[in-house]
């Protein structure tokens, strides 16, 4: 069985960047709309407004403060998820399996961290999740999408089975490696008995006398 080749992981690797930039932009835009308020807010700062007029030891309403908080709490919550997606491309070798060299190589590789399932089910975890939290904050706060459609459920389930597809067939190349490899050692060991034997058989086969054996 063939290994992925290279072609195949960069574009692997290129899907995943595209859609976590996706979702970033988006992200962006929506940060963008809250943060300029809507008819909802209206509504609120109104009331607020008012009832300060009734209390005048409270606190004076300020609407571009708190949009401005508003916009940046979920801006940095946005960018944390995003760095916890993209961070895939920072710490893991895209070769998937480029750390391995098998059960019969004893050394310590030097390789960055492979790419294994756990990682590529946290990959797809946090952006699925990064979308839903977007929706959510939209709704929250009475908003349109000002992105609709941009997250691809398909494209994004496509390429992870892709990627796990991928990712077992490498892992099957490698065991195969290693069987062969093992099949060959047993088959050398196998040989050398075979001819210490045979090696045996004729040195006491050979008509020596006994007073050779004697000497």
């Amino acid at each position: 069985m063939a290994s992925a080749s290279l072609q195949q992981l960069n574009a692997l690797k290129k899907e995943a960047s595209l859609l976590t930039k996706k979702l970033w932009k988006s992200s962006l835009k929506s940060v963008q709309a809250i943060a300029l308020g809507n008819a909802v807010d209206e509504v609120r700062f109104s009331k607020l407004e008012k009832l300060q007029l009734e209390k005048p030891t409270m606190l004076p309403v300020n609407r571009d403060d708190e949009l401005k908080s508003r916009a940046n709490y979920y801006y940095n919550y946005a960018r944390e998820q995003i760095e916890q997606e993209s961070d895939i491309f920072e710490t893991l070798d895209w070769s998937l399996t480029a750390g391995y060299k098998g059960d019969h190589v004893k050394e310590e590789s030097s390789s960055p961290t492979s790419l294994t399932k756990d990682q590529i089910h946290r990959y797809f975890y946090f952006l699925r999740k990064g979308e839903e939290q977007r929706l959510y904050i939209l709704r929250k706060y009475k908003f349109e999408d000002p992105c609709p459609n941009s997250f691809d459920s398909s494209r994004v389930d496509a390429l992870e089975d892709n990627m796990l597809r991928t990712l077992n067939a490498e892992i099957m190349s490698h065991a195969i490696d290693d069987q062969a490899y093992s099949s060959h050692e047993h088959n050398m060991g196998e040989n050398t008995e075979i001819r210490v034997e045979e090696t045996l058989e004729r040195i006491f086969s050979e008509d020596d006398s006994e007073d050779d054996w004697d000497a």
